[in-house]
């Protein structure tokens, strides 16, 4: 059984899909057929967050067996840092989440304030990869993330830097516990005196560790606890104790971070050793029965225990490879690897990705990164504006709104991406267009060699006409088509009767619709 029979004429016109392995089938890797250019163009998205150039389309339909060399390039490009932080932004909520929030309102912050906000959490994974370090690196190194915004809340000091993300060390003193001491995820998920800080607990370990504690299968009865008296039960009812024995010594430790509606943003995400004493008076800390004093430990303890290896290696499956579980003994093979390499999670990707379950997934929609990021890459758009959601396209990935509406989350109400997709895609797609419109109606005010959008036009001619359609279907809709396709002729026709009756901005505005609606644009 062949997965797809890949045209190696550029020019004949784009391959056809045929049949995937199906699911009896457990041939190796190495004993796969040629690969093909839809898995070409889906690991692109998965790995960079974007398409193919249309270069890099065309080399693949040229080369259909060596599609793989391409791997190590991809790997090692800051994209794939970039994409594996918004792929963490799943787990950790915190993207867009404090635009939202009323208890930050007594604040003065602007969106860039907090966006940086938002991406610090995200800024531990993203530098981890992207200076190649292990990843344990996330839950011990010493350093915090800070950028211009950040520095301005906390108080950092940033005089060597260039006003992008760095990392940086603290004056003050600070856990060495990486994202396990963020000074921004705590007041993300904060929690109300009363739950002794369980809360954040059980989000550590359902989040290093893969042990969600409300999904143990714990037998319970309800009528054998005094509601007069929880915390006594917690502590002497068997069914009760068989969770929060391990859970309520680990909750110790994370009252170290303060909340309260009378702190600054800097104390909130600060620790506090009065704090931290306090909680660990309430229930002496320990980690799953071994000796804990502080967040620092508890870093040092996860990056050696060998669930947090297996769980790094289970989250990265559900992210690239979704409705479909891992299965066991490529489990502890993939943790293998993980561990071997010194645990470089690109490895780990890296054969994810050429796993027959990776190949033999249906159609998926884009996240809303990918297709930003793929508009971004295929123009000149000004990326640091439209990236940072200023203005324009950028509020694709950047407002919560705009996320719902693409099948996203919100990092508050909504948490789980849909899917499936729906008239809430349609609605994106044609706010999009509307935001695209006005970047062509600038772009016919200015010379060819100055436009942005309109980027293949060299003295606007039939011929520049096409070629610019042709460049859009090949980049939009990854498929090598030319002059002579049919859809290339269609889309002509159709930009050459607006042209005459409505003029050029309508027809180019028309024509990019088209291709932005087409489910090729937009599933992966």
């Amino acid at each position: 059984m062949s997965l797809l029979a890949c045209q190696s004429d550029p020019d004949a016109g784009a391959a056809q899909i045929v049949r995937v392995p199906d699911e009896t089938e457990t041939r190796s890797w190495e004993e796969m057929p040629a690969l093909d250019v839809t898995w070409f163009v889906r690991a692109s998205l998965d790995i960079r967050g974007h398409r193919p150039s249309e270069s890099e389309l065309q080399w693949a339909i040229q080369n259909p067996d060596d599609l793989t060399d391409i791997l190590d390039t991809w790997l090692d490009s800051d994209a794939f840092a970039h994409q594996m932080a918004w792929y963490w932004n799943d787990v950790l909520h915190t993207s867009v989440w404090i635009g939202q929030e009323e208890r930050f309102d007594r604040f003065i912050l602007t969106d860039a304030d907090k966006r940086s906000i938002g991406w610090e959490p995200l800024s531990y994974i993203e530098h981890t990869i992207r200076e190649d370090l292990p990843f344990t690196n996330i839950v011990t190194t010493n350093r915090v993330p800070s950028n211009e915004h950040l520095a301005g809340i906390f108080g950092d000091d940033l005089s060597d830097s260039d006003g992008d993300w760095q990392m940086t060390s603290l004056d003050r003193e600070h856990p060495h516990a990486g994202l396990i001491a963020s000074r921004v995820l705590w007041i993300r998920h904060f929690v109300d005196i009363l739950n002794h800080n369980r809360m954040r607990a059980n989000f550590y370990s359902s989040t290093f560790l893969c042990q969600d504690y409300l999904e143990r299968d714990v037998a319970f009865d309800f009528s054998a606890v005094s509601l007069d008296n929880v915390e006594q039960a917690i502590r002497e009812q068997p069914e009760c104790v068989t969770c929060h024995a391990s859970l309520d010594p680990l909750a110790s430790v994370f009252g170290v971070f303060q909340d309260n509606i009378n702190l600054d943003l800097d104390q909130m995400g600060m620790p506090s050793e009065f704090k931290n004493n306090w909680y660990a008076g309430w229930r002496e800390p320990s980690y799953f029965g071994l000796p804990l004093n502080n967040l620092s430990e508890l870093g040092a303890y996860t990056a050696n225990d060998g669930r947090f290896a297996q769980c790094m290696v289970e989250r990265t499956w559900d992210f690239l490879v979704e409705d479909s579980t891992l299965p066991d003994l490529d489990r502890f093979s993939l943790t293998d690897i993980f561990v071997a390499s010194d645990y470089r999670i690109d490895e780990v990707v890296k054969r994810i990705v050429q796993s027959p379950e990776y190949l033999a997934q249906p159609p998926r929609v884009l996240r809303p990164e990918q297709l930003l990021q793929t508009l971004v890459e295929i123009s000149t758009i000004d990326q640091e504006q439209e990236l940072n959601g200023e203005e324009g396209i950028g509020q694709l990935v950047w407002s919560p709104t705009h996320r719902v509406l693409f099948g996203s989350t919100d990092d508050v109400g909504v948490l789980t991406a849909n899917p499936a997709f729906t008239v809430g895609h349609h609605l994106a797609l044609q706010w999009l267009t509307e935001q695209l419109s006005e970047v062509i109606v600038n772009d016919l005010r200015l010379p060819p060699p100055a436009r942005v959008l309109l980027n293949q036009m060299d003295v606007d001619t039939e011929a520049d006409v096409l070629r610019q359609i042709i460049f859009w279907k090949r980049t939009l809709h990854s498929e090598w088509v030319d002059e002579s396709s049919e859809e290339v002729e269609r889309l002509f026709a159709l930009w050459d009767d607006l042209a005459s009756t409505d003029g050029e901005v309508v027809a180019w505005s028309t024509v990019l619709a088209v291709l932005l609606h087409d489910p090729k644009a937009v599933l992966r």
